[in-house]
C-alpha cells in the first residue's frame, strides 16, 4: 500500500495510471490527499497486523457459527435432550457407541471438538452461551468418558 501511495504522489506515474483509478482513490480518500490516505491505510494495516485477534469472550460466536464449528457437540445436544439417560456419562456413552464398532470416527470428532472448545472458550460465560449443557466440567467429563470407552473397547 505504501508503494501505491508513492505511485499516486509521483508525477512520473501520472500518465500510466488509469483515469478511473484516480477518480476512485480520490472518492475513497474523501477530501484527503489520496497519497496520504493510502499511506494512512497502510499504517492501519500494519497496526492491526500486530494486534492479536479478538478472543471469543470479546467477540462471541453466533449460534450458526457454533453449529458450523462444532457440529458433533451441537449434534450431541439432541442426545442430551432425549432425557433417557441416568447421567451425563451415560448420554456420552450412548452417543459414541451408537456407531460401535465403528465409533472411532464419532469419538475422534467429538473429542477434537471438545478439546478445541476448551481452548477457544476460557470461561464459562462464552462457552455455554448457545448450548445450555456445555460447561468446562462437562467437556472434561465427555473427554474422560470417550477415552475410557476407547481404552476399554478398542485397545
Amino acid at each position: 500500500m505504501d508503494f501505491i501511495g508513492v505511485v499516486i504522489s509521483s508525477p512520473e506515474f501520472l500518465a500510466s495510471r488509469p483515469r478511473t483509478f484516480d477518480e476512485k482513490i480520490s472518492r475513497a480518500a474523501g477530501g484527503m490527499d489520496p497519497a496520504e490516505y493510502v499511506h494512512m491505510l497502510a499504517g492501519m494495516v500494519r497496526i492491526l497486523d500486530r494486534e492479536p485477534p479478538a478472543q471469543y469472550d470479546e467477540l462471541p460466536m453466533s449460534r450458526w457459527e457454533l453449529s458450523a464449528t462444532f457440529p458433533h457437540l451441537d449434534g450431541f445436544t439432541a442426545e442430551m435432550m432425549d432425557g433417557g439417560h441416568a447421567s451425563f456419562a451415560d448420554a456420552v456413552t450412548s452417543y459414541v457407541t451408537n456407531e460401535h464398532p465403528d465409533c472411532a470416527d464419532v469419538a475422534v470428532a467429538i473429542t477434537t471438538e471438545a478439546q478445541r472448545a476448551l481452548v477457544l472458550f476460557p470461561d464459562e460465560q462464552s462457552l455455554g452461551r448457545y448450548v445450555s449443557w456445555i460447561s468446562r466440567q462437562r467437556l472434561h467429563a465427555l473427554l474422560e468418558t470417550v477415552n475410557d470407552h476407547m481404552q476399554r473397547e478398542h485397545s
